[in-house]
């Protein structure tokens, strides 16, 4: 009788930990663009159930409430459970955390990663074209550009037009993060030294870049309207 028991207690222990371990249909749908991976952001099986990966072990630790719903918010948003750089909101486009159940989905849908796999990382990367024209009094001279982070103030993107060509001349920077904001600086060297020299020595701009895009376009008219950068 004893050895029935034991049995059949490891039988409720066995059943109850498969049922533990299976995925639950309704979380993808707890998780901001959650469907698009589906039972893929939490488990190594694509296809649901048994081992958990990273950020489905964040989850099961922490995020799940006493029902066993998702509780998706700022504080799993800007966690990176697989450790690929970027924070789990951002692979989900929803950086900060504020997608509840029912809202549309965030972001864009193209740019959703993983969130549990190091491997699966989205592509975040944005360029500028800056359109010049009427800048013939600097045609023959050096023009030096570079991109600035607003938010960390690190230069992220730099180069140069050898010289200036025409009058009229495009010129793309490429570096950039999708959303971020930027100072585009650039300076013609007017006294040829290859340094930057304050205006008025060199003569000195700056535009800003609100919310990159894939490919933002920013156009500008020579002016005296100078900066010290």
């Amino acid at each position: 009788m004893r050895l029935l028991r034991s049995s059949a207690v490891a039988i409720l222990v066995a059943a109850a930990l498969a049922s533990f371990a299976e995925a639950r249909s309704f979380r993808p749908n707890q998780i901001p663009n959650g469907t698009i991976n589906s039972c893929a952001n939490c488990h190594i099986n694509p296809a649901g159930g048994g081992a958990r990966n990273a950020f489905g072990q964040a989850v099961e630790a922490r995020f799940l409430d006493n029902s066993g719903n998702v509780i998706w918010g700022p504080q799993l948003a800007v966690m990176d459970s697989d450790g690929d750089g970027v924070p789990n909101g951002l692979e989900l486009q929803d950086p900060y955390g504020a997608w509840k159940i029912g809202d549309p989905s965030p972001g864009n849908s193209s740019l959703v990663a993983n969130p549990g796999d190091p491997n699966s990382v989205p592509d975040l990367s944005a360029s500028v074209q800056i359109q010049f024209s009427g800048m013939t009094p600097h045609k023959g001279q050096n023009l030096y550009l570079r991109a600035v982070d607003i938010a960390s103030g690190l230069e992220v993107a730099r180069t140069a037009v050898s010289p200036v060509p025409s009058a009229d001349f495009d010129v793309d920077l490429s570096g950039l993060t999708l959303g971020h904001s930027y100072y585009i600086d650039f300076f013609a060297d007017v006294n040829g030294n290859g340094l930057y020299d304050p205006p008025n020595t060199d003569h000195a701009w700056r535009l800003e870049l609100d919310d990159a895009q894939r490919q933002s376009v920013l156009q500008f008219s020579h002016n005296t309207n100078f900066v010290d950068i």
